[in-house]
């Protein structure tokens, strides 16, 4: 169930990337091309003339005022990828209590189906066979690890130059911090009713 809502997770933080470093490509591409362009650009025009005055500089800034006003014009993204941004963690949501309901049914049907075959062929159960056993990670553990995969993503986007990645991060990070303040917190409840 972890494994799925992670990979779900891995899978979001992809698509994001994916969208930034294509905006990064088209951006350095432009910068490239764009003296290349006006340099090609037949001089019979009213505007060749303005652009043999300007320096590359000066082209360059023109162009990223165009290439602004095209993105306003047209989004970076298609409606069906930011419709898939937006629905997935709620798809994500719906799919680990599925599983997890699944998970138990056929658990709790195995266990039945064991308690049947016993009485039929007169074998004593054992007491604490319908007793849940005690999870073995702890809050310290989850914690530690919520923390590193939100600071690991945070140097990661820290390297390149990925202020989104960076502030997603954020969310990893304070899981990771509020399961350790739980855990800090239990066990000074622990240690109080130990002393009391």
């Amino acid at each position: 169930m972890k494994r799925l809502g992670l990979i779900m997770i891995a899978f979001i933080l992809g698509i994001c990337i994916n969208a930034t470093a294509q905006q990064e490509t088209t951006a350095t591409a432009v910068s490239d091309s764009v003296i290349k362009n006006y340099q090609n650009v037949p001089k019979q025009t009213r505007e060749d003339v303005l652009l043999e005055k300007l320096n590359p500089e000066q082209l360059l800034q023109l162009e990223k005022i165009r290439t602004k006003q095209m993105k306003a014009e047209n989004p970076p993204l298609p409606a069906w990828s930011i419709a898939l941004i937006v629905t997935s963690p709620f798809i994500m949501v719906v799919l680990i209590v599925f599983f997890g309901v699944r998970y138990q049914k056929e658990r709790e049907k195995a266990r039945y189906d064991l308690y049947l075959k016993s009485v039929e062929s007169g074998q004593p159960l054992p007491e604490k066979i319908f007793e849940e056993p005690e999870k073995k990670t702890s809050k310290l553990q989850q914690g530690a690890v919520w923390l590193a995969v939100g600071l690991g993503a945070f140097v990661f986007g820290y390297f390149q130059n990925n202020s989104t990645l960076m502030g997603i991060s954020a969310i990893p990070a304070f899981v990771g911090i509020a399961f350790l303040i739980v855990y800090f917190i239990e066990r000074k409840h622990n240690n109080n009713d130990i002393t009391a």
